[in-house]
């Protein structure tokens, strides 16, 4: 028993207040760390449940951009098939007659004048050459090395080009007076059909009966008529207006 005053007598154990701090400290302690516990479990349970907002909004993500990504492939994939059947519509066209012969030799026929007929008409069609088409072949993945013929080979077969073909018209013929001729000249160029029309020659024809003239005429078919059949069958469908020499 402590030492006390002498009027005052003590009951309590001598280390008493020592272990009642010790407790409260004790207490004190365990309750903090307590509190840290079910801070950290909150914050844990918050910061889990924000991770799985944030997955769930990247996966939504994800899956607009995959289609997205499915509907540019497929409109990627109808643009090609639609640009191959348009070439292989304009290599189909180019191996027809864009103006049928006897459209043009209808409106040769209509633009003769009285006083001329023709001996002779020769229609040629050549194809035009073609300049050489330059392939851009793809670029090797990153990382590779591919020679020009893996390149080609990954590129596919070239594309074929349309043929283009330039019609031209040989016309041989009489007539009485080289006016006519000129006439047969003047009606050939109001006609939008042709161009290039050219005299090579004319010349006296010897007869008994009566004076001709032979002559030649070289002409050719517009470009834009030939790739505009429906224009060039408009135009050729109204007749000339006949001019007498």
């Amino acid at each position: 028993m402590s030492t006390t005053a002498p009027n005052q007598v003590s009951f309590l154990p001598d280390d008493y207040f020592a272990r009642r701090n010790r407790q409260r400290s004790y207490i004190l302690c365990g309750s903090l760390f307590a509190i840290t516990l079910l801070a950290i479990g909150a914050a844990f349970v918050i910061t889990e449940r924000l991770n799985h907002d944030v997955q769930l909004q990247r996966d939504a993500v994800d899956a607009r951009y995959a289609d997205a990504a499915k509907r540019i492939m497929l409109m990627q994939q109808l643009e090609d098939n639609r640009q191959k059947m348009a070439q292989q519509a304009e290599l189909s066209a180019s191996l027809l007659e864009k103006v049928p012969r006897s459209q043009i030799l209808a409106t040769v026929k209509l633009a003769l004048p009285e006083g001329a007929s023709l001996l002779e008409v020769d229609l040629q069609s050549k194809l035009r050459p073609m300049a050489a088409v330059v392939v851009k072949l793809p670029a090797s993945p990153a990382g590779t090395f591919e020679s020009d013929a893996e390149k080609a080979a990954r590129a596919g077969p070239p594309v074929p080009k349309p043929k283009v073909f330039d019609v031209s018209l040989k016309l041989v013929g009489t007539a009485t007076t080289d006016g006519t001729v000129a006439t047969l000249m003047s009606q050939l160029s109001r006609s939008p059909l042709f161009r290039d029309i050219n005299l090579s020659y004319t010349e006296q024809l010897k007869s008994d009966d009566v004076s001709l003239r032979k002559f030649e005429i070289n002409l050719a078919v517009r470009d834009d008529m030939l790739s505009n059949a429906t224009a060039a069958r408009e135009l050729t469908s109204s007749p000339f207006t006949k001019v007498n020499p």
